[in-house]
C-alpha cells in the first residue's frame, strides 16, 4: 500500500512540475495597417507601371507602382509578447506585407529598445501577402521590383502603430499555458516547380488561459505563398496567409463567447509553395480546410517548455547578381531569335542594393528549434536543414528579420525560372547559409 502511495506522490509531483514548466505571461495584439486607397500595393513586379503598360500621363502622382483601387480585406500587424517566470521576454511579430527588410527590423528594434527588447528577443516576420502595403522600403531595388517608391509617412505610421500596440501589451499580460501541436492539412498547397516534395506540416504554438481551456492566441508556422490574388488585383488583401489566421480567430472567438484570440502567420520554406486555389473564394476554401484540420487535431495539443534561447551569427555572402539566362525562357526565344547570346549575361548588384553580409539566427522555443532565414528558401533547401539529425525538431521561419530574395538548390538554379531569376546570391549563397545554419544548430549549446 505504501508503495502505491509513494508512486502516486511521485506522479503528482511530476505532473505539477510539468504544469509549472509551461506557465507563461502573454499579451497579444492585432492592429490595422491598411494604407489609404490610391497607395500602391506591395508584391508583384507586374504592377510596376513604368515597365508594364506605363504611360507618362499616369505619373501625375509620381508613383512607380499602380495605385490601389480599394480593399478586399484589411492588412494587419499581429504580435505575441511572452514573459516567463524569470521575467525574460520575447516578441513575435507578423506583418501583412510582401517582406520586411533589414531597415524595418532595425528601426523597430531601436524604437522599442527602452521596453527591454533587442536583437536577441525579437522575431519579425512578413506574412508574404502580395496585396499588402507598398512604399515601405528605402532600398531602390525593392522599390523597383516589389514596393513602389518609398513613403516615409506610411512607413513611420506603421512603425509607430506597432510600437504603440507593444506598449499597451506590456500593461496587459495574462497568465497562460504554452502548448504545441502539429498536423498536415490537405487541399491548400501546390509546388510551383512541380517535382519537389513540399512540407505539408503546420506547426502550431498555442497559448491558453492559465486556468481555462480558452485560447489566447498563437503562432502558425506553415509554408504558403500569399499569391491567391494575382498581379491584376489592385485591392488590398492579406491573401491566403491572412485568410487562414483570420478564420481561426473568428471561429474561436465565437466558440469562446467573444474572447478573441490572435494568431500570427509565419511562413516555412515556401519559396516554391503556392496556394492551390485562387481569388477570394479560393482563400475561403483554403482557410476552411485549414480550420477543419486545426479543430480535428486540437486535442493533441500538449504542454511546451516556457524557456527559450536565441543565438545569432553574421555570415559573409558571395557577390549578388542577376543571371538574365535564368530569367528568360531561352529555349522558346531561340526558335525566333538568333541573338540569344546577347540576352545571356550577368548583372552585378551593388552593395547598396543587396549586402555582402547578413545575420542569421536560431531560436530554441517551445521545445523546437526554429531557424530564421532572411529570405525565401525553397522546399528542398528547407528540408536539407529540417532533416538534420538533431535532438529537437528543426523548423524554418522564412522572411524573418530581413529579406534577401529567393534561395534555391544548385539544380533548381541551373534549371532557371522565376525562383532562380530572383536568387540573387545563386546556389552559392544558398550553400553558404545552409552550412552556417547547420553549424549554428549543431554547435550552439543551450543554456
Amino acid at each position: 500500500m505504501k508503495f502505491y502511495i509513494v508512486l502516486l506522490m511521485i506522479f503528482g509531483l511530476s505532473q505539477n512540475a510539468t504544469a509549472k514548466s509551461n506557465i507563461i505571461n502573454a499579451a497579444f495584439f492585432k492592429t490595422d495597417i491598411t494604407l489609404n486607397v490610391g497607395e500602391p500595393l506591395g508584391g508583384y513586379f507586374e504592377r510596376n507601371r513604368f515597365i508594364f503598360n506605363g504611360k507618362s500621363a499616369e505619373f501625375n502622382k509620381f508613383t512607380l507602382f499602380k495605385p490601389s483601387t480599394g480593399k478586399l480585406d484589411n492588412n494587419y500587424a499581429r504580435g505575441m509578447v511572452l514573459k516567463n517566470q524569470d521575467n525574460k521576454k520575447i516578441l513575435f511579430l507578423s506583418v501583412d506585407t510582401i517582406a520586411l527588410d533589414d531597415k524595418f527590423y532595425k528601426d523597430l528594434t531601436k524604437k522599442i529598445s527602452y521596453l527591454g527588447f533587442n536583437e536577441s528577443n525579437i522575431v519579425a516576420i512578413a506574412s508574404h501577402t502580395h496585396s499588402g502595403p507598398g512604399t515601405l522600403s528605402k532600398n531602390f531595388m525593392w522599390q523597383f521590383f516589389a514596393m513602389g517608391f518609398y513613403n516615409s509617412n506610411n512607413y513611420s505610421k506603421i512603425i509607430q502603430n506597432i510600437h504603440d500596440q507593444i506598449v499597451i501589451s506590456e500593461q496587459n499580460y495574462e497568465a497562460g499555458r504554452l502548448e504545441e501541436f502539429s498536423f498536415r492539412p490537405d487541399n491548400i498547397q501546390i509546388n510551383r516547380r512541380t517535382y519537389t516534395d513540399i512540407s505539408k506540416k503546420a506547426q502550431i504554438i498555442l497559448v491558453r488561459k492559465k486556468n481555462s481551456r480558452k485560447i489566447l492566441g498563437g503562432l502558425v508556422n506553415y509554408s504558403l505563398h500569399g499569391t491567391a490574388h494575382s498581379y491584376k488585383n489592385l485591392k488590398f488583401s492579406s491573401d491566403a496567409p491572412g485568410g487562414i489566421v483570420g478564420l481561426l480567430e473568428s471561429k474561436l472567438s465565437k466558440a469562446q463567447l467573444k474572447s478573441s484570440p490572435v494568431f500570427l502567420f509565419a511562413n516555412g520554406a515556401s519559396g516554391d509553395v503556392g496556394p492551390k486555389h485562387s481569388h477570394t473564394e479560393g482563400i475561403k476554401t483554403m482557410s476552411q480546410n485549414f480550420y477543419r484540420s486545426f479543430r480535428r487535431n486540437l486535442w493533441r495539443s500538449k504542454p511546451a517548455p516556457n524557456t527559450w534561447s536565441y543565438a545569432t551569427t553574421y555570415v559573409k555572402l558571395n557577390k549578388p547578381s542577376v543571371d538574365t539566362e535564368k530569367c528568360l525562357n531561352i529555349e522558346s526565344i531561340e526558335k525566333t531569335n538568333s541573338y540569344t547570346d546577347l540576352l545571356d549575361f550577368i548583372i552585378p548588384l551593388p552593395g547598396f542594393f543587396l549586402p555582402r553580409e547578413t545575420a542569421i539566427s536560431r531560436l530554441d522555443f517551445a521545445g523546437k528549434t526554429f531557424l530564421l532565414w532572411p529570405g525565401e528558401p525553397t522546399s528542398s533547401v528547407g528540408k536539407s536543414l529540417t532533416n538534420l539529425k538533431y535532438k529537437k525538431e528543426i523548423l524554418i521561419l522564412s522572411m524573418a528579420n530581413n529579406y534577401l530574395g529567393y534561395f534555391t538548390s544548385e539544380d533548381e538554379y541551373n534549371e532557371g525560372g522565376y525562383e532562380a531569376c530572383t536568387s540573387f546570391y545563386n546556389f552559392v549563397g544558398t550553400n553558404i547559409l545552409t552550412k552556417k545554419f547547420t553549424e549554428l544548430t549543431l554547435r550552439t549549446k543551450e543554456p
